[in-house]
């Protein structure tokens, strides 16, 4: 498969990857303060972009603050969202290049 790796077993708090059962370890070393992270795709500020700079996206924003828009829009830091979902306008030009990004 192309992988060149080791298997090695170690006890106790030398396993760093058994965090979990570390948990309250971990918990009080730093007072509870882990916070989760998770990646945040670049095309989301064109993303941005585009709804800031397009007539027919910023009417739809227009219509949604006023509660105009039928269905269930939302703005979210920027972003259109239609059933919780990123919404692109039907002529954007960047559905191909975020299904070429996200399509492995």
């Amino acid at each position: 498969m192309g992988f060149d790796f080791i298997i090695e077993y170690k006890k106790g708090k030398e396993n760093i990857a058994d965090a979990l059962s570390r948990r309250h370890e971990v918990d009080d070393k730093y007072g509870g303060l882990c916070a989760p992270s998770q990646p945040v795709p670049h095309w989301i500020e064109s993303i941005k972009e585009e709804v800031s700079t397009s007539t027919t996206m910023q009417e739809l924003v227009q219509r949604i603050k006023q509660g105009e828009a039928l269905g269930p829009w939302k703005l979210n830091y920027g972003l259109v969202l239609f059933k919780d979902k990123i919404f692109l306008s039907q002529n954007s030009t960047l559905a191909t290049e975020i299904i070429k990004a996200i399509s492995w």
